[in-house]
């Protein structure tokens, strides 16, 4: 009886050894080959997302495959350079602005062999919400004499790009110029007394977004004499 046992896991053991593994089937004999891989960015706009990457230098990418919405949507986009060093984009427009969207990212070659995945964190996109949500920039206080008017002005947001400011001078013609977000103060020369400074400002949602935002209305002042 022991005899028969041990025979039959001896017979267990061979042909356990000689079955290929999952693995082995799955490999089919051929050897997998991962494309290179891409600096990838993404970041979001007005109603968009901008994706750029810098390419690889593995000269067999042919084209890139790109997935998004949980996967639902997704596009082919044809590898144009294979220069690290330059910049290869792309679009994706009429996004909703109340959703983050998570993108995956693929290099092709030519036979179809897909790179290791890139899947990048949620991409926010902004709209009318967050542009309602901005505000002018706040002055602190301005002073005038002899025609000219200073206006000091408080530090504004870190995503601010600029603030435009209009005015009416001597000659009666609209004069415009931008305070950039360094600037603590403008000087306003040949003013018109009794006009009104017009003021509006403009912020990027995030470093790098392809979109500027502006307030919808302009802020003003009215200089007493």
């Amino acid at each position: 009886m022991k005899s028969i046992i041990l025979m039959c896991l001896i017979v267990s053991f061979a042909v356990s050894c000689n079955k290929p593994t999952d693995y082995e089937k799955y490999l089919s004999n051929h050897e997998i080959i991962y494309p290179g891989t891409v600096k990838l960015k993404a970041v979001g706009g007005n109603y968009r997302v901008l994706m750029y990457w810098n390419p690889s230098p593995d000269k067999t990418i042919a084209k890139y495959m790109i997935y998004w919405n949980h996967n639902l949507d997704s596009i082919s986009v044809n590898a144009t350079t294979l220069d690290p060093d330059s910049v290869q984009q792309i679009y994706f427009d009429n996004l909703k602005e109340t959703q983050e969207y998570d993108f995956t990212f693929y290099s092709l070659d030519s036979a179809g062999n897909k790179s290791i995945p890139i899947k990048l964190n949620p991409v926010r996109v902004y709209g009318n919400y967050y542009q309602k949500s901005l505000k002018n920039r706040i002055y602190s206080t301005y002073s005038y004499s002899n025609d000219t008017v200073t206006i000091q002005w408080n530090k504004p947001d870190t995503v601010n790009i600029n603030t435009q400011i209009r005015f009416t001078n001597l000659s009666g013609q609209q004069t415009i110029f931008d305070l950039s977000p360094t600037s603590k103060s403008s000087v306003i020369a040949q003013y018109m007394p009794n006009t009104y400074i017009y003021y509006k400002s403009s912020y990027l949602p995030i470093t790098n977004s392809p979109d500027t935002f502006y307030v919808s209305k302009y802020d003003s002042i009215l200089i007493p004499q």
